[in-house]
């Protein structure tokens, strides 16, 4: 004799996970931000020529004979300068345009 089949009513516990869902909230669209342009000034230093060393009189009072300063008082008023008396003495006439032949000749080399 065969056995009918019988029905067993199981209790399955339910089984609760939490998803995260992204969804797109509306339609894809296309949208255009200007961005201000940012501009610097840029500095470099960029090499011209190898350095050098040189020599060059240097006038002290070693060296400075009442010969030597009439020749450079007389070099300055040839070259239109007004050094003051062709005398042989260093006076504050003397001075000035030799510091402006100086810086005029120094910002050159810079340049």
């Amino acid at each position: 004799m065969k056995t009918l089949p019988s029905v067993h009513k199981i209790e399955v516990p339910a089984r609760c996970e939490t998803l995260k869902v992204r969804r797109l909230a509306g339609p894809p669209e296309t949208r255009t931000v200007h961005v201000p342009a940012d501009y610097e000034t840029v500095t470099r230093t960029v090499k011209v020529s190898d350095g050098k060393m040189a020599c060059a009189p240097v006038l002290c009072q070693t060296n400075a004979t009442a010969s030597m300063i009439t020749r450079i008082q007389s070099a300055l008023k040839s070259a239109g300068y007004d050094p003051g008396p062709v005398d042989g003495v260093i006076g504050r006439q003397t001075m000035g345009p030799r510091v402006l032949i100086r810086n005029r000749r120094d910002s050159r080399r810079v340049t």
